[in-house]
């Protein structure tokens, strides 16, 4: 039991990243904490904003150097209009996560989430429409738009076997979808269309045994796909710079690099061993990446990664900032009733003391918010 403690405590998800507009210049969303940390030198200093929410992030957008989004757990969609440094909600709780966001212009908007549900704006999401497409049983991942009216999704089922990957696409600005390509015995997490004949996905093949990666490449608008087996595992994040170069990453540390728009990949040397979750590039030069418990920066289109060293650790809101011991029974928890004490599952639910048992969970006191591991 402590051995499962002490990794839940000291190892970080950082599922999201978005690479600035300059160099060095980089926003990470954790997704333990609910923090979003902001560097301009590459990593060597942070700094630690606290967005006001209890929902980890899942990923981040910006537009320009001010105006950005974020979406993540409870259907969670904030904003940003000062580079990170306040954020303010825009929507909540009408899905279970926000798995990606994109913006085409300071006005519109998609994302994709659990449950098949697509998300659009067209006000800078000061409105969101949620859209129930027709699929079952799948979670959206992957999201792209190469106009206002035209664009791409995929889905995938990692923790089930058996359901078919599926990538859809819309004609409508994401109102209405239809089947492009489905590919029983894979899951897909991301991709990217360069326009509308010439499109990439990418995810893994859905056997935990063997955690294969598959690229699938279009050139007549999904008509027919080319199947790539890459270097490295299962895959689950994509960018490109360009129409020939681009990035993939994914479980066990993967990196891995195109330069002939997808045909062949080069796997990169990065040191480390989770899985990697999120990658993004300013140019063909400066990236990041990010997953567990690694930032990871290039300013040489990967040829070397560097790992950045985080403060998390040593600051971390899974310790006693809130005054409540990050260990505690539900009979220890109980004490502070009367207090003004929320408690919410890691899904985001909120929960009473008379549904409490043994699990994690995160609270919110005195203006203070942790994740806890009650035990019973």
């Amino acid at each position: 039991m402590i051995k499962i403690v002490s990794l839940i405590l000291f190892s970080f998800n950082y599922r999201a990243n978005a690479y600035g507009f300059k160099p060095g210049e980089a926003w990470v969303g954790v997704h333990d904490t609910a923090f979003v940390m902001y560097t301009e030198d590459a990593g060597a200093d942070w700094i630690y904003i606290d967005p006001n929410t209890l929902f980890g992030f899942f990923d981040l957008f910006f537009i320009d150097s001010l105006k950005g989004w974020s979406g993540g757990m409870a259907g969670e969609i904030r904003h940003t209009e000062d580079g990170g440094m306040t954020w303010q909600r825009q929507v909540i709780g009408d899905t279970k996560w926000i798995s990606r966001i994109q913006f085409l212009d300071p006005l519109h908007g998609y994302a994709s989430a659990g449950d098949a549900i697509v998300k659009v704006t067209s006000d800078g999401g000061n409105t969101w429409t949620r859209v129930f497409t027709p699929f079952t049983g799948v979670d959206f991942y992957g999201i792209h738009f190469i106009d206002t009216l035209k664009g791409f999704i995929c889905s995938g089922l990692p923790t089930i076997m058996g359901t078919p990957a599926y990538l859809a696409k819309s004609i409508d600005g994401g109102i209405t979808w239809d089947t492009l390509f489905s590919a029983p015995g894979y899951d897909f997490f991301d991709l990217w269309f360069f326009d509308e004949q010439n499109g990439i996905v990418v995810g893994g093949e859905d056997d935990t045994l063997t955690w294969g990666p598959v690229i699938f490449k279009t050139t007549d608008a999904g008509n027919t796909w080319d199947t790539i087996t890459p270097p490295g595992y299962y895959l689950r994040a994509l960018h490109f710079v360009s129409q020939n170069t681009g990035w993939a990453c994914g479980m066990f540390g993967t990196i891995i690099k195109t330069t002939d728009g997808g045909n062949t990949w080069t796997l990169q040397s990065t040191g480390v061993s989770g899985t990697l979750f999120d990658i993004d590039f300013m140019d063909s030069l400066h990236g990041i990446a990010s997953g567990q418990d690694a930032i990871l920066f290039t300013d040489d289109g990967g040829d070397t990664w560097n790992q950045v060293s985080i403060e998390e650790r040593g600051n971390t809101r899974t310790e006693l900032c809130t005054g409540i011991p990050s260990i505690i029974s539900v009979e220890g928890l109980k004490k502070y009733r009367g207090a003004k004490l929320s408690i919410y599952t890691e899904s985001g639910k909120k929960v009473d003391f008379n549904s409490l048992k043994q699990g994690i969970y995160f609270i919110n006191y005195r203006k203070a918010k942790t994740k806890i591991i009650i035990l019973k």
